[in-house]
């Protein structure tokens, strides 16, 4: 990224919607990343952090053209003309706004002074958003060869913040909540170089598993594209498997599909999470670790009781393989529906103090 020093350090999603929500108000930030991190998802943050106490509005900036956000109009009465303001602005409504103006570095160049002064004065014309209004854009980085651009005198007016992607085990706490199936979620936990970006220097230079502007910028694994190509996996029991294959491959590229059709065959060895649950000792371990995550992450899904926690534990334990035991009790208590139970949980607590994890143990 040309415009930020490479010692900065990229923020998470999570801080990124902090730093905006605590000084938005009076700083334009524009949240840069490489296609398909989550950028656009800070404005779902800032809706769940404010409520109803604020309006939220999104801007798919390269497709506004000039008259789409407000035109000025003749008024007979007065002989003057008249701003009108497009639907996505309310006079009458006195709350603040929160702005997302997504891919603002893709705005046409006959809108940039009309955007550089929406961002930087709060303002649309002659109406000026309410006190406390935030507003705040997204870009890809300019390396990413996306066609995002950035002049001098528009980032030094502006706050740029890197984002970083999310690690393996933070989209799964995501993915979890957001309806992904166990076989994702266990793939991307299996597979953490999926979660690597190319901005990391020469070591991820050769990972096909990446979105990298040099080799791969059409379709590839990210954030984004995963999720999405999840519906196909959940529906593979009535696709066949070219369909499967090929509808994985348009989404996120050959390399995910080829990875994913793999760990597909890996169900074979798959335990009922039901069974585990009812008999966590007689219930077989699966050889393949591949398939032990699978059953880790259906056991999650399928905890409703303390007394279910005490038996996944137990199994999980069984299978002696202490960073599987790690993330099952990190997802437990990171899970909203989960969490309440895990921390009052005996047997999460003894295996804490057995490891020796007792920052987990505080969390």
């Amino acid at each position: 990224m040309a415009a930020i020093n490479s010692a900065v350090r990229p923020l998470s999603i999570n801080q990124c919607a902090n730093l905006i929500s605590t000084t938005g108000n009076s700083m334009t930030y524009i949240i840069m990343s490489e296609p398909g991190v989550g950028k656009s998802s800070i404005l779902d943050l800032m809706r769940e952090r404010y409520g109803e106490s604020r309006r939220y509005v999104y801007l798919d900036i390269p497709n506004i053209r000039d008259g789409d956000l407000f035109m000025r109009m003749p008024n007979r009465d007065t002989s003057k003309l008249e701003q009108y303001l497009d639907n996505h602005f309310d006079r009458n409504d006195p709350r603040p706004v929160v702005v997302m103006a997504d891919e603002i570095f893709k705005a046409p160049r006959s809108m940039r002074p009309l955007f550089t002064r929406f961002l930087l004065e709060r303002q649309l014309g002659d109406y000026k958003l309410p006190e406390g209004s935030i507003i705040f854009g997204t870009s890809n980085n300019v390396t990413d060869g996306v066609d995002d651009t950035l002049r001098a005198h528009e980032g030094n007016r502006v706050s740029l913040i890197p984002m970083r992607k999310p690690n393996a085990g933070e989209y799964c706490v995501w993915a979890a909540k957001n309806g992904v199936s166990a076989l994702t979620r266990a793939l991307v936990t299996m597979t953490p170089r999926l979660m690597a970006s190319y901005t990391d220097g020469p070591s991820q230079a050769n990972n096909e598993l990446i979105f990298n502007p040099k080799t791969n910028n059409k379709t590839f694994p990210s954030p984004r594209s995963i999720t999405k190509a999840d519906v196909v996996v959940r529906n593979r029991d009535v696709l066949d498997e070219d369909m499967v294959y090929t509808a994985i491959a348009g989404t996120c590229g050959e390399a995910y599909a080829k990875l994913m059709t793999t760990f597909i065959e890996m169900e074979k060895e798959l335990v009922s999470p039901l069974a585990v649950l009812a008999k966590p000792m007689d219930t077989p371990i699966p050889e393949k670790k591949g398939a032990l995550w699978m059953v880790m992450f259906n056991l999650v899904d399928a905890i409703k009781t303390q007394d279910h926690i005490d038996a996944a534990v137990t199994y999980i334990e069984r299978a002696a393989d202490r960073e599987i035991q790690a993330v099952f009790n990190t997802m437990l208590l990171n899970d909203d529906r989960t969490a309440g139970m895990a921390t009052r949980n005996q047997s999460i607590k003894a295996w804490m103090i057995t490891n020796r994890n007792y920052k987990l143990l505080a969390s």
